[in-house]
């Protein structure tokens, strides 16, 4: 909220300093920063965003680390299709395979 706070009160300097110099360049340029402050602050959350839609392993977890760890559980052979994906932007899911193992 102080971001948008602080772009409203830049936009209506803005608008004061045009007024009263005639300074009409100074609005796009004033645009420019206003648009790259936007793309500065939300740049982490269409990140996000693109991950989650494209099923994306979460950032914070190691997919190397968790097949290691499901490998290292006695009896578990190999892991095949380890798949990790985001539920939501709290919940995580996981899905894997085990090979069958042979009847004696």
């Amino acid at each position: 909220m102080a971001a948008d706070a602080l772009i409203s009160v830049g936009v209506v300097i803005s608008g004061i300093i045009i007024f009263y110099t005639s300074w009409n360049w100074l609005d796009p340029i004033v645009s420019i920063i206003i648009s790259l402050v936007i793309i500065y602050g939300t740049w982490d959350l269409l990140k996000n965003s693109m991950r989650l839609s494209m099923d994306a392993v979460p950032s914070n977890i190691d997919p190397h680390a968790v097949k290691k760890y499901l490998e290292s559980i006695d009896d578990v052979v190999d892991v095949h299709d380890l798949h990790i994906w985001a539920m939501s932007t709290t919940e995580t899911a996981l899905m894997y395979t085990l090979p069958s193992k042979k009847i004696r």
